[in-house]
């Protein structure tokens, strides 16, 4: 049987859920059934209440509705199946495709590879146009910033790329 809690307090996107048995662990997933929402677990605050952030929308939500323990964290699907699709932090495709059948899910919180698994190197994302790979080309995992006017292709440019 699921662990159960009701939900003790909403302030915003923090709810405050009350668990009389067992604790679920930090970041934790929490469902609720009706209206559907998860929460992820922050903090343990006194006398058994977990304290949640709001993964999704509040809104339909009152005191005392039950909150389940899903018993993991919130993962996310990886692999070559999601290179190209646009995922929200639940994993859940925003692009209007079809859900994704990834063979492996990682955890949304997990340790930061060692300094041997990361490359030293610096590689060149290659766009395949011809005035970023030229003039100011992008290094893979690196951070970039477009700066300009209105209507020069700012958002055109970010589409390309995610493509």
């Amino acid at each position: 049987m699921q662990n159960r809690g009701k939900i003790y307090q909403i302030m915003g996107a923090v709810v405050d859920v009350k668990f009389s048995d067992h604790m679920p662990p930090i970041y934790q997933k929490l469902v609720s059934k009706e209206p559907y929402a998860v929460f992820e677990v922050l903090a343990h605050l006194e006398k058994g209440i977990a304290r949640c952030i709001a993964i999704t929308a509040t809104e339909g939500l009152a005191r005392g509705m039950d909150v389940f323990d899903t018993g993991s964290q919130i993962s996310i699907p990886v692999g070559e199946q999601v290179l190209g699709r646009v995922l929200n932090v639940l994993g859940e495709p925003l692009d209007k495709k079809p859900k994704i059948e990834a063979k492996h899910e990682w955890n949304i919180h997990r340790q930061a590879p060692t300094f041997f698994e990361q490359s030293a190197m610096t590689e060149v994302f290659e766009t395949g146009i011809k005035v970023i790979d030229l003039i100011a080309p992008y290094s893979k995992g690196g951070k970039i910033g477009l700066f300009g006017g209105a209507g020069v292709g700012k958002t055109v440019l970010i589409m390309e790329l995610m493509h």
